[in-house]
């Protein structure tokens, strides 16, 4: 009996031995990716940001994109959440995919080709973001929440391939375009602003915005978490080049970087700070919608001074509709208008330039207050919150009023030389649509009905 335990022992150890010699330790990453999409059709990421809108909705088509991976969570300054675009190089466009997964630069570090396997994810677009995920509901109103962490694997898949190198493109603060929203940029010949120096890039858990500045005092915000793992580095007297992914809100662009290393500061300052200045010398002059091209909006301010002003601290804010809140701010720093001269702001840059012929002064985007459709109200504001210059009357919705200029423009008559902080209508000429007596019922077409960058 005692020789038959040991035969029987000796027997399973070499069974044993034998069995893990076949099974491997580990398994090859490579070998749970795919080396191409599973079945379904194929979307552009371009037609999915097409297809969203401020409603959030769920995609029903066995569908998929693909894109590459430019967000980064090892620092802490993004959580639960990954950006993609949809090209290394000279992207089209991106998405945000919102997810219940921590420490995402694990499994998908920046340049990993990622296929989203798209039905049952729903979508919805804001402020030009186009965000991928589940829905959840809060008050009766959806909004798009993180996917549930046991259906990832079933929607987000890792290309086989190994990380590529992700190029960001390289802008100057005067040359970002919407069309660059959502992707890696790099922003070169910046530094922060003079007030900024010696913080630190972010209050302890909370997200902080930040100043930077090129050396004509163009602006931009830089958004770092209170949670990130560089919230504490201190903010140098120095400039040089700053990457991150361009993102936006209701006051414009900003940039969010992933670690501390996208943030090159080496070089001398440039700027010297600009002084503040208030002045009774700059008013708004002509605000457009075109009935035939809402493409071609704009927003016109005149300098009636002597001498050029740098609009250091002024902004321009539009109270959508009957709104007592604003609904949106553009930051007027950076800008200079000549002495007798005008500034002309468009919604959208290139669509100005191809229907009026030239580029516009600066570009505030759409739903800015250069984006207005005819029915709100619009003021301009000075360095110290000074109401300066306002068109229309802030909680009225300007349909059917004497300030409704839909499909048309609204013009400051030739003999008005200074701004107002109350609206009088005998102060302007205004084209509309449909509009009450006082106004003029002819709707206005681009460019033969417009004259931006010229006082009338």
């Amino acid at each position: 009996m005692k020789d038959l335990d040991v035969f029987l022992k000796t027997w399973l150890v070499l069974l044993c031995s034998m069995f893990l010699q076949c099974v491997p330790d580990t398994y090859s990453n490579d070998a749970l990716r795919p080396c191409e999409p599973e079945a379904g059709m194929k979307w552009k990421m371009t037609d999915l940001n097409a297809l969203a809108s401020e409603e959030p909705s769920q995609i029903t088509d066995e569908a998929y994109v693909e894109g590459w991976v430019i967000s980064s969570d090892q620092a802490g300054n993004f959580f639960n959440e990954l950006w993609l675009q949809d090209e290394l190089s000279d992207p089209q466009t991106g998405i945000k995919i919102v997810m219940e997964q921590r420490d995402t630069y694990v499994r998908y570090p920046v340049g990993t080709r990622l296929f989203i396997s798209l039905k049952g994810l729903w979508i919805r677009k804001k402020y030009g973001l186009c965000e991928v995920g589940s829905v959840q509901s809060l008050f009766g109103n959806q909004s798009i929440g993180r996917i549930p962490f046991h259906q990832l694997t079933s929607h987000i898949k890792a290309a086989c391939s190994d990380p590529a190198e992700v190029a960001p493109a390289i802008v100057s603060l005067t040359h970002i375009e919407e069309t660059q929203l959502n992707s890696l940029i790099r922003v070169e010949n910046v530094e922060f602003e003079f007030d900024e120096i010696g913080k630190t890039l972010a209050i302890e858990k909370e997200e902080t915005e930040r100043i930077i500045t090129d050396c004509l005092g163009n602006e931009m915000r830089i958004l770092t978490s209170g949670y990130s793992d560089f919230y504490q580095d201190l903010i140098p007297d120095t400039h040089g080049q700053i990457t991150g992914i361009l993102m936006a809100d209701r006051q414009g662009f900003y940039i969010k970087v992933r670690e501390a290393t996208d943030i090159i500061l080496k070089n001398e300052r440039c700027l010297i700070p600009i002084e503040p200045k208030t002045s009774d010398q700059i008013l708004i002059t002509e605000i457009a919608d075109p009935d035939n091209a809402a493409e071609g909006r704009f927003l016109e301010l005149y300098n009636n001074g002597e001498s050029a002003f740098n609009l250091e601290g002024w902004r321009l804010v539009r109270y959508t509709n009957a709104n007592l809140e604003v609904g949106s701010v553009f930051e007027l720093s950076g800008q200079e208008i000549q002495a007798k001269s005008a500034l002309v702001i468009a919604a959208k840059g290139p669509e100005f330039e191809a229907i009026y012929g030239f580029a516009p002064d600066a570009i505030a985007g759409t739903n800015s207050p250069a984006d207005s459709n005819g029915d709100d109200n619009l003021a301009l504001l000075d360095p110290f919150d000074e109401l300066i210059d306002l068109f229309g009357v802030i909680g009225e919705d300007g349909s059917g009023t004497d300030h409704e200029f839909e499909d048309g423009k609204a013009v400051r008559n030739p003999d008005i030389h200074s701004p107002n902080a109350v609206f009088f209508s005998n102060e302007w000429t205004i084209f509309n649509d449909s509009g009450p007596p006082g106004t003029i019922q002819i709707p206005q077409q681009a460019p033969a009905d417009f004259n931006p960058g010229v006082r009338n």
